[in-house]
């Protein structure tokens, strides 16, 4: 008996260390993590979900997390959850979330399908990446090529225009 209580102790230290250390990476990590149900209904959010959002899990009805959603974003952002949900692919979507003051940032979400060893459907595993920073220099960076392609044809058409004048007796 005690040599089976010093293996359960052992055995329960170390889940304990695991779950320890996982929460340690979790924490460290600046995405916000999230895991649901088979059916898509949030089992938990990391603590950077609420840092940004000031929300926490138990305050969220079981879709709660699509009224941090951009508007403009949030019909094509729950369709594809629910796709990626009755399909079992993976889920690759890029939308805003708003923060505790009401602003909005881009963020990169992907969410995979875990199986058990014989394929039965488990839980969903998500990340959601904070991409603001990135989407907005893109978007600068967009918006200049354009400026350069617009001052481009200018100095274009100048130049034609300049070149058809000196041939001009």
């Amino acid at each position: 008996m005690a040599l089976l209580i010093g293996s359960l102790r052992k055995a329960n230290d170390a889940i304990q260390e695991r779950e320890a250390r996982l929460e340690f990476m979790t924490a460290a990590m600046p995405e916000i993590l999230f895991t649901a149900d088979t059916s898509g209904q949030m089992e938990s959010l990391s603590e950077k979900f609420h840092d940004f959002t000031g929300k926490r899990i138990g305050e969220l009805s079981p879709v709660g997390w699509c009224d941090v959603v951009h508007p403009d974003d949030r019909a094509a952002t729950v369709n594809d959850w629910k796709t990626a949900v009755s399909r079992r692919p993976e889920l690759r979507r890029t939308c805003r979330l708003t923060d505790k003051s009401g602003a909005y940032r881009w963020f990169q979400c992907r969410a995979v399908h875990i199986r058990d060893k014989r394929s039965h459907s488990v839980r969903w595993v998500g990340v959601c990446a904070d991409i603001d920073d990135h989407k907005r220099l893109e978007d600068r960076l967009a918006e200049q090529t354009r400026a350069l392609s617009r001052s481009n044809d200018d100095l274009q058409r100048f130049a034609f225009s300049a070149s058809h004048d000196l041939q001009e007796p």
